[in-house]
């Protein structure tokens, strides 16, 4: 940061100067001068300062945090295998420990509206024969055959492909300059005056507060590719194929007789039974080959970037002290400069916040990941400032008046989550005042 870096040492000395040189145009002054010594003045107004900075460096939590959150685990299915019996991939027709909807030769079993969201049960469901129904022990068997000698056993699922290329990985730098509005109060005592000149020391009390400062960026960025391909999985078997599913079901309603059929049920008025197989059996002799065939594939294409976002409150409270010349460039009007040591009490409160957004072909901006960060800070800093203004007497006691200036303060700084902020307060400063003599 340090905007003036090159010419803050050389402004100080030149302040240096000005102030010893105020010192010692008094003593001749003061020697043979005896009008308006001893006099005393208190200003006050508003004043504005302007062009100060903050700079903010670092690194962005999103870097660190990418993987899981453009990434998350996709299950990729093993390929079919090759040609030895033992390396045989067998396709499971269905989870039987999870609701679904399951065909069988002799019925069906489907999920109805209430089904996985309240008691695994369904009343969508059909059998064709009385035999399969067992109501001594409450249960319903379905059966699937294959007798084909020779027949191929189709299974089917989807591969899942992801692939990220990042395009911004950088470290943060961005900054603002800021201008504030506040108050200050200043006492003069009157030294000594002669042939329109006049010198005086001052001391006064300067309070900026509620200077804010916001500096927003982006440095992480990738475009994330997914596709979704569809396959189907070709087993050559020979042997025979039996699945036998038992199910309860609900002895509330009398259970109907086969053939019986209800997708269109009541999920609280209609027979029940189980959507989850109580058992399952299965048996499948491969003898031969597998092969995949890819029979589609569906892609998107999104991008995940970050936003960050600091919030830097600043409170300035200021002590001033040194000197003051003027000279009446007419009969109410003067013209003052004021050499002036600073020091300053600087409280600080930094808000980081970032996020870590999906944005999506249809315009849909998802958060993915978000982080905030909070840090207070205070410091005292030495600082010098040099003033020129002019006074319009309005009275023998009242007086206002305008200035501008510029004020040297050292830098001050304070680190928030990964970013460190650089503080420059120095800047120009304008000022009106009203003024009383007495």
């Amino acid at each position: 940061m340090n905007k003036y870096s090159g010419g803050k040492l050389a402004v100080r000395k030149m302040v240096t100067v000005l102030a010893i040189g105020v010192c010692t145009c008094a003593i001749p002054l003061a020697c043979g001068a005896t009008e308006e010594i001893g006099k005393w003045r208190i200003e006050a107004g508003p004043s504005y300062r302007g062009n100060m900075e903050t700079e903010v460096k670092g690194e962005s939590r999103a870097r660190s945090a990418f993987f899981e959150a453009t990434q998350p685990a996709q299950s990729i299915p093993s390929k079919a295998k090759g040609n030895t019996k033992g390396e045989m991939d067998f396709p499971n027709s269905d989870d039987i420990t999870r609701t679904g909807d399951r065909d069988f030769d002799d019925g069906f079993v489907y999920m109805d509206s209430l089904t996985g969201i309240w008691d695994n049960q369904t009343v969508n469901f059909g059998y064709q024969n009385n035999s399969q129904n067992d109501p001594t022990a409450g249960v319903l068997t379905f059966h699937r055959k294959n007798d084909v000698s020779g027949s191929e056993f189709l299974g089917k699922g989807t591969e899942y492909r992801k692939t990220v290329r990042t395009n911004n990985d950088e470290a943060i730098s961005a900054d603002d300059n800021f201008g504030a509005g506040g108050l200050k109060v200043d006492a003069l005592y009157d030294l000594a005056a002669r042939g329109g000149f006049k010198i005086a020391l001052a001391a006064g009390l300067r309070g900026f507060f509620g200077m804010d400062s916001s500096v927003r960026g982006s440095n992480f960025s990738q475009t994330i590719t997914e596709s979704k391909i569809y396959y189907r999985d070709y087993y050559v078997y020979s042997g025979t194929t039996n699945d036998t599913y038992t199910f309860l079901y609900d002895n509330e309603f009398p259970f109907p007789s086969a053939p019986y059929s209800n997708p269109d049920g009541n999920p609280l008025a209609d027979p029940l039974i189980s959507n989850v197989p109580d058992s399952a059996t299965r048996g499948v002799n491969i003898n031969d080959t597998t092969r995949r065939d890819y029979r589609g594939r569906q892609m998107t294409v999104w991008e995940a970037a970050n936003q960050i976002e600091i919030d830097t409150d600043v409170d300035l409270f200021q002590l001033a002290m040194g000197g003051e010349i003027t000279y009446e460039i007419a009969a109410a009007v003067a013209f003052s400069l004021r050499p002036l040591l600073l020091v300053n009490l600087i409280s600080v409160d930094a808000t980081r916040n970032e996020i870590l957004a999906g944005h999506y072909p249809s315009g849909e901006m998802v958060s993915l990941r978000n982080w905030q960060d909070n840090e207070s800070n205070n410091s005292v800093r030495l600082g010098a400032a040099i003033e020129a203004g002019v006074n319009v007497k309005l009275s023998e006691s009242w007086f206002a008046g305008i200035s501008a200036g510029y004020e040297w303060i050292d830098d001050t700084s304070v680190t928030v989550g990964p970013n460190k902020i650089n503080i420059d307060l120095s800047g120009f400063t304008t000022s009106f005042i009203i003024g009383v003599r007495f």
